[in-house]
């Protein structure tokens, strides 16, 4: 969808800062990031692409000022409700308790050493295996290492993860993937849908012309239905 996330190219926002080398500036932020990948490794969400459209849905003042962490609380509240995880009342009750200086329960930490190994476990192996998406596709690719492709544009209400930037511009296939859940159905529900998944190579002054830095090239990874051949597009 088009909305305040999809930023790449975007005048008026000055030079980002890439020098950044705490993982975490709060403790609840590590908190939040576990909470997230216990969440994925017990099937509260499919992909990280429900996450993802719920965020593109936050409003735009709060997506601008609100940090990384933030972006994916504001996120988890309609996802759960959505999923039956819990109450609207029950999460206003509890946000006006903390507002109010209530001590509120929170459930207790493991307690035995099963439960915390179980957990461990389970963290440990989402961090670094993540949730397989690659899924078996019986039908030949479309393109291989090499073609030239446009990235159609997709203006979809929805979710997609083709930015906006690279529509309407040609690129080489620099890897052929296997299949993949394709992000735009997951997120509405609508089914796996896998398709081939490609990366595309884009060069920065085809993109941006001479406001490029010189010799920049972009690598994105788009699903089938979001190439063409090169020269079949407008």
């Amino acid at each position: 969808m088009i909305g305040i996330h999809d930023m790449g190219g975007m005048h008026g926002f000055g030079k980002i800062d890439t020098v950044d080398n705490e993982v975490f500036h709060e403790p609840w932020e590590g908190l939040t990031f576990a909470l997230e990948k216990l969440c994925a490794h017990y099937g509260v969400w499919l992909t990280a692409d429900e996450v993802r459209h719920a965020i593109e849905k936050i409003g735009h003042g709060t997506y601008l000022t609100a940090s990384y962490y933030e972006h994916w609380l504001h996120a988890w509240e309609p996802l759960l409700i959505e999923k039956g995880f819990l109450t609207e009342e029950e999460l206003r009750s509890r946000q006006q308790a903390v507002r109010d200086g209530v001590d509120v329960s929170v459930q207790g930490p493991p307690t035995t050493q099963a439960e915390i190994d179980e957990l461990s476990k389970a963290l440990a192996k989402t961090i670094w295996e993540g949730v397989p998406a690659d899924r078996k596709i019986d039908a030949r690719p479309a393109f291989s290492v090499g073609d030239r492709v446009v990235a159609v544009p997709r203006p979809v209400p929805t979710h997609t993860r083709s930015p906006r930037y690279i529509w309407g511009h040609t690129g080489t296939v620099v890897i052929s993937h296997s299949g993949y859940i394709l992000p735009d159905a997951v997120s509405q529900h609508l089914g796996e849908n896998p398709e081939y998944l490609y990366s595309v190579k884009f060069e920065g002054n085809d993109l941006w012309d001479d406001q490029a830095e010189p010799g920049t090239h972009f690598i994105v990874d788009l699903w089938e239905s979001y190439l063409a051949p090169a020269g079949t597009t407008n």
